[in-house]
């Protein structure tokens, strides 16, 4: 799904999904995340940031899952293998 201007979108509880700012100028947004613990979930995954990236700068998921196991968290190969803007491959 593609978001647009004044637009919400609601995603009920463990349906998988993953979002990336692909607009010049980058969007804004405002996630309002029910039940709370996301925030919490965020900083302890800034806080291990360096220990949770490959070599190449990639996000190793089971690290990242280790921390978002607490929080009810579990990302998926495919959740980080979107393309970014702009790659061919």
């Amino acid at each position: 799904m593609r978001h647009i201007f004044i637009m919400s979108v609601l995603l009920p509880h463990g349906i998988p999904h993953a979002m990336r700012n692909v607009s010049t100028p980058p969007a804004r947004t405002l996630q309002i995340s029910s039940p709370a613990g996301w925030d919490r979930y965020l900083e302890d995954l800034f806080a291990a940031w360096d220990t949770v990236r490959t070599p190449d700068g990639r996000m190793d998921m089971a690290k990242v899952n280790e921390i978002g196991a607490p929080y009810g968290m579990r990302y998926v190969k495919t959740t980080m293998a979107m393309p970014k803007p702009g790659d061919t491959a």
